[in-house]
């Protein structure tokens, strides 16, 4: 499949992604809905951080590099996409300290690798 089409496909995914946020924040409140109102944020705002990350990595990569590097940014956006969720998860937990951050950073950096190696 041409990358056009894995493009259009995420950013329709991201739009409806967006929608689904909103509309989770518009109708549910995070003090009486409980874990489902939770965990309803946390995918749409996941899907929606993934799918808006990959759009801008791979308009970056295009511009800076030349090359159309869809899977590359695709990589990129699910790894930041993770690590934003994890983050917000540490925080809802009230274990959220400087070093969790590092922590998942260097995990980041441990799969970016792992990933980097595989691939080549």
């Amino acid at each position: 499949m041409p990358v056009t089409s894995y493009l259009i496909g995420t950013a329709i995914t991201t739009g409806l992604t967006i929608i689904a946020w909103s509309l989770v924040l518009i109708y549910f409140d995070p003090t009486t809905v409980g874990y489902v109102g939770l965990v309803l944020f946390l995918i749409s705002l996941g899907v929606t951080m993934v799918g808006g990350f990959t759009l801008v990595l791979y308009a970056l990569y295009t511009r800076l590099t030349g090359a159309k590097r869809f899977w590359t940014a695709l990589r990129h956006g699910a790894l930041l996409g993770l690590a934003g969720i994890g983050v917000l998860i540490l925080q809802w937990l009230n274990v959220l300290a400087w070093w969790n951050i590092v922590m998942v950073v260097v995990i980041g950096l441990l799969l970016e690798v792992y990933f980097k190696i595989k691939v080549e």
